[in-house]
């Protein structure tokens, strides 16, 4: 312990001695805060190195004073910037899940895990279609080519030595429609195609319709099963090309053009697998599933551009020849022998490339994207309600008679 006696100047100047109180050894003596920038000043307000200081500046030339900086001299304290907007209002603005400031590495990031779950939804339904092929082709009997549908009922031989005349000159149409769609997905941009998947997609596809002219003339002059391979192998093309089509332009540009070469490969296979396996069960999905997704995409996914109908007049046209290749001899006899199913159904399986021309020649980029269905929504209750408008009104016929104001004499 230490006792003893200290004395307190005061702002006065007096000294005024007090007893000190006995302080531990180990006490740590204790300063009352000072305001800031008072310590170290005296009576003033002033510390004597800032006096000294201006002493030695008065004393120097004009020119060196004001060039001369002050060390002494203490930094201003600074207020904060006052708030604007809607600071000053007191609202705190509301911080978004998007980070603009954020780091390029943490952009790259979450774009890097964007990308790989769209990926992985992709390889997702890849695998799901690959599971249900598998499954059909386990759980489906094998389904063989029938002999009896070489045998048409038309089989004359009418002019030129041609054997099957109207089968065989009746797929001269799908030439001329190929190679005017081909030469117009290139000639000045005719069909104004947005992007190089769409090119080469309808490319194929009017190659493919192109090659079904001299495939299937090829068959009709010999029908049998070795010949039936060159007039589906183009038709596979061709249905190939349009799913890869209708991915671009529903669900995804550039998913659509990586499906468009599996897409093909896939349809040459089923064409391969049936020639030497006797099996058109792959032949037929390959066939029949686009027969039912792109109706029913075309209606229910919204158009990327106009003049979406033209799918389903395609689509209706495509039906209406199957149902003619089924009736080949009902109709020839019905026609009197004057033409028969089949040579029908190539005159109507050939418009279904006309309208898809057409459309691609009308079609413009679509500002709404709305599908058909949505469009047939809007109509029904514009009709249903311009029904009930007529029904509350109510019809006043009126009668108007002659009446004389003379009276009678």
């Amino acid at each position: 312990m230490t006792t003893g006696t200290m004395d307190l100047v005061t702002s006065s100047g007096r000294i005024t001695p007090m007893c000190a109180t006995p302080t531990p050894l180990f006490a740590v003596p204790y300063a009352a805060p000072m305001p800031i920038g008072s310590r170290g000043r005296g009576r003033g307000g002033e510390s004597a190195k800032a006096k000294s200081w201006s002493r030695q500046r008065s004393e120097q030339p004009k020119q060196e004073r004001e060039t001369t900086p002050n060390p002494h001299a203490e930094s201003p304290i600074r207020a904060p910037p006052r708030p604007t907007g809607h600071r000053r209002a007191g609202i705190l603005p509301i911080r978004t899940s998007i980070n603009h400031r954020a780091p390029a590495k943490q952009r790259r990031r979450r774009r890097r895990d964007a990308m790989d779950g769209s990926r992985r939804k992709k390889w997702v339904a890849w695998a799901v279609a690959a599971a249900i092929f598998v499954v059909l082709m386990l759980v489906t009997p094998a389904i063989p080519q029938n002999q009896e549908y070489h045998d048409f009922a038309d089989q004359r031989t009418l002019f030129l030595g041609i054997p099957n005349t109207l089968n065989v000159i009746s797929n001269i149409p799908f030439f001329f429609v190929g190679v005017t769609g081909l030469i117009l997905c290139h000639y000045k941009d005719y069909f104004r195609l947005s992007s190089q998947g769409e090119l080469w997609s309808w490319s194929l596809f009017f190659a493919g319709v192109t090659a079904v002219a001299f495939g299937s003339s090829y068959y009709h002059l010999n029908p049998n099963d070795a010949t039936l391979v060159w007039d589906r192998l183009p038709m596979t093309i061709a249905f190939t090309s349009i799913m890869a089509i209708f991915i671009i332009e529903r669900v995804d540009d550039r998913a659509g053009a990586k499906s468009l070469a599996p897409l093909v490969i896939a349809g040459a296979l089923s064409i391969l697998y049936w020639s030497y396996f006797d099996d058109l069960r792959p032949y037929a999905i390959v066939q029949f599933v686009p027969c039912i997704a792109i109706p029913v995409m075309a209606i229910v996914i919204p158009p990327m551009y106009t003049h979406s109908s033209y799918w389903l007049w395609a689509a209706g046209f495509y039906v209406l020849a199957k149902v003619e290749e089924a009736a080949d001899k009902p109709i020839y006899k019905w026609t009197h022998q004057i033409v028969s199913g089949h040579t029908l159904k190539h005159l109507c399986a050939a418009m279904v490339p006309v309208f898809l021309a057409l459309m691609l020649a009308k079609r413009t980029i679509e500002p709404e994207r709305v599908s058909l269905l949505q469009k047939w929504k809007i109509k029904l209750i514009t009709v249903r309600e311009s029904r009930s408008e007529d029904g509350k009104t109510i019809g006043v016929d009126c009668n108007y008679a002659v009446v004389s104001t003379t009276p009678e004499q």
